[in-house]
């Protein structure tokens, strides 16, 4: 973001004003026209621009996509662990984990 502060004096008191720009870049888009004529539509029904909607639902992608650093690390683990146990083809998986269970539990 740009930032800009002015200092504004009226006899001896100061203020200071900041305004904050955000930086806007061009996007250019391939879409198809349908598509683009009903997002217009919808825009135009929400009171939003059809840039606003996109930033919109760009920001909420990355939002729930964060990863955090732990989620990483345990990621990692398990997908080291990945393929190290063979099982064999006439092993059900449902009937262990039944017994596994109710040894467990009771």
């Amino acid at each position: 973001m740009n930032q800009e502060i002015h200092l504004l004096q009226q006899n001896n008191t100061r203020i200071f004003v900041k305004n904050t720009r955000a930086m806007i870049t061009k996007l250019t888009l391939t879409v198809e026209k349908s598509v683009i004529d009903q997002a217009k539509i919808v825009a135009k029904a929400s009171g939003r621009s059809l840039s606003k909607m996109v930033e919109e639902y760009l920001i909420s992608l990355n939002r729930d996509s964060q990863i955090t650093t732990q989620d990483e690390d345990d990621l990692d683990g398990l997908l080291a662990l990945r393929g190290c146990i063979k099982i064999p083809n006439n092993v059900d998986i449902d009937d262990l984990l039944y017994h596994a269970i109710m040894e467990k539990h009771g």
